[in-house]
């Protein structure tokens, strides 16, 4: 959810996600390289993201990940289901 999240905003390629994720998370969470990428391979298979790739002006060309209209719709109800789970726990919290 929060990969897609992200590239809602703006596609980007996985360094960069993992910068905004640290960035946005502010210490509270760490993420990795190494758990970014087979994540997004995991939503390119499923057809959440497509990719493509640049040339960045480097030797190398470089991998961008976009978000697709199913990945759009998956993030909506992955969305919905996070405020269902919040509204329970609290809920729950609140009655003890």
């Amino acid at each position: 959810m929060l990969v897609l999240s992200l590239l809602d905003g703006e596609p980007m390629h996985g360094y960069r996600c993992v910068q905004e994720l640290q960035k946005r998370a502010k210490g509270l969470l760490q993420f990795r390289e190494g758990t970014i990428y087979p994540l997004l391979y995991t939503l390119r298979d499923r057809g959440l993201v497509r990719v493509s790739e640049i040339d960045d002006g480097s030797s190398r060309m470089r991998k961008v990940y976009e978000i697709t209209d199913a990945g759009k719709k998956e993030l909506l109800r992955q969305r919905q289901s996070w405020a269902d789970l919040v509204s329970a726990t609290n809920i729950i919290l609140d009655t003890q």
